[in-house]
């Protein structure tokens, strides 16, 4: 690799420079942490921006790991963690549980030079997300504004204890591309998660199972499609993401019990050798079988379920129950409506499927609840 421009002294003011690319950056006075910050802030943004400059991706260390600050640590991280936690070509929820971990470490501690942070540094972070307010949008019954209000104070002692987890494993990672000694990462690990009832950190309560009088109350104010996914969550008791990716193609019907393989799924990238034991299969009985025929389509690589094919069935329904029939004019006023809208999406995802199922408690005037608490539903019934 090389060598990275030279940090030195301009005798005649006393600052620090730096010359990249034939120019000469001033820095400041020289030897103070702020010019070295300043330093490795140019040389980031040269090697970001030169077309021979040295990708990122594998995180290539080009910083003084003396002068290195958390915050630029962070930053050499995240180049590296873009690449990494992807698939099918899209970041993973992984990005977004980082961002807001390592946003607390920037925010508390992030000019703090990388090589000097230990545990009580950490705990002091670990002790930031327990403070940490929480604020939701809401809006005023009496006066109608919305306005921020302190829905919890803190995190929860579990989610704590991923973050601190996170903000590990990008010091393990500084440690892999030697950026930091092995020290560093050692001392880290000494700190422990919080236990229960021994820290003052927020319990979230745990994940319960729906009532079954509160899903068939839900079924009628559903649509037809939406309605079908939700018997067939509850029945197989798989993740959301398997349900609202399922196609045809991914359907085995030659047996008795029918084999459903998502082509992905949630713990993909822990078979990293496609064992046949580790494979993800999801097996579909009689009830779901009679649930899902009269949905099965000709193509058998289109998804079983959209909101496209939702719409269809609604607007056909509707107009099975008119009773005039459907002129050309309502046809062509219909058809130029619809192109002025933005098209359907090919398939539900998790978010449309659970918002869609979270209006219908509002309509059935029950308690909210997520389409995610189907699988516990279902492995409480097989317990008991």
């Amino acid at each position: 690799m090389r060598k990275p421009p030279q940090y030195r002294l301009h005798r005649p003011s006393g600052q620090a420079v730096v010359t990249l690319q034939g120019k000469d950056h001033y820095l400041g006075i020289f030897e103070s942490v702020e010019s070295w910050q300043k330093y490795h802030r140019l040389l980031l943004q040269h090697t970001t921006h030169s077309p021979k400059a040295e990708s990122h991706s594998t995180g290539s260390a080009v910083f003084d790991p003396v002068a290195l600050t958390v915050s630029e640590l962070i930053l050499q991280f995240w180049h590296y963690a873009k690449n990494y936690y992807v698939k099918d070509g899209q970041p993973t929820s992984e990005m977004d549980c980082l961002r807001h971990a390592l946003g607390f470490l920037r925010k508390s501690h992030g000019p703090t030079l990388a090589h000097q942070f230990g545990p009580k540094a950490l705990k002091a972070v670990r002790e930031a997300m327990v403070n940490h307010p929480i604020l939701r949008k809401r809006r005023d019954p009496i006066t109608g504004e919305v306005g921020r209000a302190l829905v919890a104070r803190g995190l929860a002692r579990k989610v704590i204890n991923r973050h601190i987890g996170r903000i590990k494993r990008m010091f393990g990672w500084a440690v892999e591309e030697e950026i930091l000694p092995v020290s560093i990462f050692e001392a880290l690990r000494c700190v422990r998660g919080l236990r229960k009832g021994r820290t003052t950190a927020r319990e979230k309560q745990r994940i319960k199972p729906v009532p079954e009088a509160h899903i068939l109350a839900v079924l009628p104010h559903l649509p037809q499609l939406v309605a079908v996914m939700v018997q067939l969550h509850w029945l197989s008791g798989c993740r959301a993401q398997d349900i609202v990716a399922m196609r045809g193609s991914d359907l085995d019907r030659t047996g008795n019990v029918w084999e459903y393989r998502p082509a992905t799924y949630k713990t993909m990238h822990l078979n990293d050798d496609d064992d046949p034991d580790l494979e993800h299969v999801i097996y579909l009985g009689r009830k779901a079988q009679e649930l899902l025929k009269p949905w099965l389509l000709d193509e058998p690589g289109t998804y079983l379920f959209s909101p496209a094919r939702s719409e269809s069935l609604r607007r056909a329904e509707i107009r099975k129950q008119r009773k005039t029939p459907l002129y050309p004019s309502h046809l062509a006023r219909y058809e130029r409506k619809k192109s002025l809208q933005s098209p359907l999406l090919e398939k539900y995802d998790v978010d449309s499927y659970r918002r869609c199922v979270q209006r219908a408690c509002e309509r059935a005037g029950v308690p909210l609840w997520s389409p995610k608490r189907l699988r516990h539903t279902r492995l409480t019934e097989i317990r008991r």
